[in-house]
């Protein structure tokens, strides 16, 4: 689709409404590699209640948009937070230290980062009552782990299983989505491994075993 690799026009996004009007943001959504990572908006534009956010990135993903007022894969989460009230609390777990700084400071009563577990218990316990998303995208593993066509962070798989375990007990997920397939065809043996693992650790929650019982 012409208008979506990176950045997202009003055509595209229109187009985009158009397919998903029919589908529930409740569920689990994998939305190809990291530079679609705005596709999240979409989704989290159609909950009908509050929820919190909770984004596992390298990135901030809340850079101002470089052309005009378009949405893309580095500026979506900016465009969720000023423009979904229903998102009411946002955390980005396993970001970079050095883009920390791109959280813009009006918005830090609403947007917080961690890297320690610690950090991401106590957002989560703070408001148990909330609903919880979820967006994960794979650059926050570490290349041991899983390859992705940005560069990566250093959160380990077996971290990341405890963390998911810990939201999923504490909190009641409405939705996920995951991105940051790699786009180099020598390296997708080593995703397809790990993906299959990602599902099985997905499939084994509460929120997968309850999509499934619909």
């Amino acid at each position: 689709m012409p208008g979506t690799t990176g950045y997202c026009d009003e055509q595209a996004a229109a187009v985009i409404r158009r397919r998903l009007k029919d589908q529930p943001a409740e569920g689990i959504h994998f939305l190809d590699n990291g530079n679609y990572h705005y596709l999240s908006y979409f989704w989290l534009e159609k909950l009908k209640g509050p929820v919190d956010l909770l984004v596992f990135d390298h990135h901030s993903d809340m850079l101002q948009p470089v052309f005009g007022d378009i949405m893309s894969c580095g500026s979506w989460l900016l465009r969720t937070v000023q423009d979904l009230p229903l998102v009411r609390k946002v955390m980005i777990f396993g970001i970079d230290p050095d883009y920390v700084g791109h959280v813009p400071q009006f918005l830090r009563n609403r947007v917080t980062t961690a890297d320690r577990e610690e950090e991401m218990l106590a957002f989560l316990k703070a408001r148990p009552k909330v609903s919880l998303y979820i967006s994960l995208d794979k650059d926050v593993f570490s290349t041991r782990d899983v390859r992705t066509n940005w560069d990566q962070g250093r959160l380990r798989y077996v971290h990341f299983e405890r963390l998911l375990a810990a939201a999923d007990r504490i909190r009641k997920i409405v939705g996920m989505d995951v991105c940051g397939e790699s786009t180099q065809y020598g390296e997708q043996w080593h995703a397809d491994g790990f993906n299959k693992k990602l599902a099985r650790l997905i499939q084994s929650t509460r929120f997968a075993k309850q999509l499934q019982a619909k």
